[in-house]
């Protein structure tokens, strides 16, 4: 199992004619949020599709959980599947998909992908050249949150 952190940023670009934008959006704009998760159901849709029809198989907790493929967050998503090169290529679809469909484009540079950690050398470079991803490690904490290493105890949550 995998996770993939995404970071996106907007292309300037108007998808009708009545409305011309003239500088987009910029960092911290009020609106961006709002936009962004108006926009980022769209991604959700794709992905939820994905899973029903098998091609992303998300992550279960426990038995009778639910699976998840993504969490949204702002301007930031986490991606949740098997690390296998034909789901990767899956997720890939999906990504590009959704990149042409929004304007919106992904920061690379910014994205990070976090394996299981008895995953294969092999699959874990497959996986990476697969999605372009190149930072293989999580910060410390993610929105403030601890990354998970291992199984998540009560004592990693204790200085929130």
């Amino acid at each position: 199992m995998l996770i993939i952190a995404l970071d996106w940023y907007y292309l300037d670009c108007s998808v009708t004619n009545t409305i011309q934008p003239t500088r987009g959006l910029r960092q911290g704009d009020p609106l961006t949020p709002y936009l962004f998760l108006f926009v980022a159901d769209g991604l959700s849709k794709l992905l939820q599709q994905g899973n029903r029809e098998g091609a992303i198989q998300g992550l279960k907790v426990c038995r009778n959980a639910p699976v998840v493929s993504h969490l949204l967050f702002a301007d930031d998503s986490l991606l949740f599947f098997r690390a296998e090169e034909e789901q990767s290529r899956a997720v890939k679809e999906v990504l590009s998909r959704y990149c042409k469909a929004t304007g919106q484009l992904i920061n690379f540079d910014k994205c990070s992908v976090l394996f299981n950690k008895n995953q294969a050398e092999v699959v874990m470079d497959a996986v990476n050249s697969e999605l372009n991803i190149h930072r293989g490690t999580f910060e410390a904490k993610y929105l403030g949150l601890p990354t998970p290493e291992g199984r998540m105890k009560a004592d990693k949550f204790s200085p929130i």
